[in-house]
């Protein structure tokens, strides 16, 4: 009996020591299967994360794209409006500037007919004093021109008579001297 209880024994303790092992082996493997479910839900929380960033990511860049889409034509249409917003005064500015030029003209035209008049009229009373001192000269040269002919003429005329004299002279000797 006492061989039987103590195998009795035996096998209590080794049914223990049986029962702590697999109660061991049984937390052990709850835990390896909690640690392997958490690094699991880890990798899922991760990839998770990563299909979320990517989406996320991705909407937004289709936004954006929208967005830069929406953006760019209001940017070209307030570029246009601004663009025909210079045009305008520029226009404007031309028209201002040619008014100008006009009213600039027909001043400095007015006042280049005023100053035109004045030469003229400058030009008419130099004209006339040079044509007046023109006939003073030509009446002048026509005046030593005559009396130089006149005098030319004079000293023909008196060459002439002296000559003349001078023949009757001779002659008159010549025949006084042949008489007597």
């Amino acid at each position: 009996e006492r061989g039987r209880v103590a195998r009795a024994e035996h096998r209590r303790r080794a049914d223990i020591r049986d029962a702590m092992r697999a109660k061991a082996a049984t937390h052990i493997q709850a835990r390896l299967r909690g640690m392997g479910a958490r690094r699991e839900m880890r990798e899922q929380q991760t990839a998770a994360r990563h299909i979320q960033r990517v989406h996320r990511g991705a909407r937004v860049r289709k936004e954006t794209r929208h967005q830069h889409a929406a953006a760019s034509i209001i940017q070209a249409r307030f570029h246009e409006y601004i663009a025909q917003q210079q045009h305008r005064k520029v226009v404007e500015e031309t028209n201002r500037t040619a008014a100008a030029l006009r009213i600039q003209a027909r001043v400095r035209g007015m006042q280049d007919r005023g100053r035109v008049r004045v030469i003229r009229f400058k030009q008419k009373r130099l004209q006339q004093k040079q044509d007046q001192a023109a006939n003073r000269i030509q009446k002048v040269h026509r005046g030593n021109v005559s009396r130089k002919e006149l005098k030319e003429l004079l000293i023909k005329e008196v060459l002439a008579v002296e000559c003349i004299q001078k023949q009757y002279r001779k002659h008159y000797t010549f025949i006084t001297k042949h008489k007597s």
